[in-house]
């Protein structure tokens, strides 16, 4: 596919997500001189390490093809420097830091949001599950409505985005579980949501709270920063 495209297009840079290895087809065989980038996200095998899931021989392909395209490419794109020091370097002593390059944050392409001062709620976005850090949050969660203050401060906790479909270490029941029953009306979940959608719950939320267990600046969390609201 790129090769056709090289023949309709003038590229300068062409661009591959780090997981399962895509671009390990396009540099293990002879290709036009264009720099090539492999943007980190998060790798299978860093996830796999961190969740319950078993090893497949297509998954040592996967890993073999992640490790290959992060030596082979031209420069690696990284989120955070604690994401590539702390998590990606250690796992991947091919990956030489000297090709690697901090991505800029997003600061346009959504529009910001007026936010009510009176909001009551707080915003957790992501997938449902512990690799987006939604155990964390539960659990500090948990902790923070011991404080009468706090519990009486609180109006719902709305949890945005789909559920899990690649692997968590433990079930939306068993993180939801930490939370006293009592409490459990607060937690909305709202599913998956278009941007239109995702400004309307941004607008009544104090703030939104990440807890990611590999990831560093990740998607989710530049879109809520854009949109102007603050971040925990």
């Amino acid at each position: 596919a790129l090769n056709r495209l090289q023949e309709l297009e003038s590229i300068d840079f062409i661009e591959f997500y780090d997981y399962c290895g895509p671009g390990w087809h396009y540099l293990a065989t002879p290709h036009a001189n264009i720099p090539i980038g492999v943007r980190l996200h998060s790798t299978v095998e860093l996830i796999e390490r961190r969740v319950r899931q078993g090893v497949t021989p297509q998954r040592i392909r996967h890993y073999a093809m992640e490790r290959a395209q992060l030596a082979l490419a031209d420069g690696v794109l990284y989120p955070g420097a604690r994401f590539l020091d702390e998590e990606v370097a250690p796992l991947y002593p091919e990956l030489d830091k000297a090709r690697a390059h901090a991505s800029a944050p997003v600061l346009e392409g959504i529009d910001p949001v007026h936010i009510e001062q009176d909001a009551h709620n707080i915003l957790f976005y992501g997938r449902l599950s512990t690799l987006k850090g939604l155990d964390t949050v539960l659990r500090g969660l948990a902790f923070a409505l011991e404080d009468a203050t706090f519990a009486a401060w609180l109006n719902d906790v709305r949890i945005v985005g789909p559920d899990e479909t690649v692997a968590s270490a433990l079930t939306l029941e068993e993180m939801c579980s930490v939370v006293p029953e009592a409490h459990r009306s607060k937690l909305k979940f709202i599913g998956r949501v278009t941007h239109e959608q995702l400004a309307a719950q941004v607008k009544n939320s104090a703030f939104a709270i990440f807890a990611n267990k590999i990831e560093s600046f990740c998607y989710a969390a530049h879109e809520l920063h854009v949109m102007g609201l603050p971040l925990i």
